[in-house]
């Protein structure tokens, strides 16, 4: 809680840009192998193929319990904020796909991003 008081006291504001649902399946697979509990976007991402068009937003995010009532006190006092006017063809570049391919000096990086 401390860090989150220090973060935020002077006037910074988080900027959250959304992301496909199968993005985040594949985010979460690559560092956290066990699928999401209970019933929410980001598991239904695990489940249902046809969740590519649905778009994780700061306004759509769910949370565990234990860290829901900061992240929406943050978002209704305007430290957290959906990005607007996002270029929705570029949602399916992941920064660590193209991280992986530069540090593997792999060619074609530079056509993901």
């Amino acid at each position: 809680m401390e860090a989150c008081g220090r973060l935020f006291k002077d006037n910074v504001k988080l900027y959250v840009y959304p992301m496909h649902a199968t993005a985040f399946k594949h985010y979460l697979e690559l560092g956290h192998p066990n699928p999401p509990e209970g019933k929410s976007i980001d598991r239904l991402a695990y489940e249902d193929p046809n969740m590519k068009d649905i778009l994780i937003t700061a306004d759509n995010l769910q949370l565990k319990p234990g860290i829901r009532h900061l992240y929406l006190y943050l978002k209704e006092n305007n430290y957290i904020e959906a990005m607007q006017g996002i270029d929705i063809s570029r949602l399916n570049i992941f920064s660590r796909d193209v991280l992986k391919l530069i540090q593997e000096n792999k060619p074609g990086w530079k056509k993901r991003s």
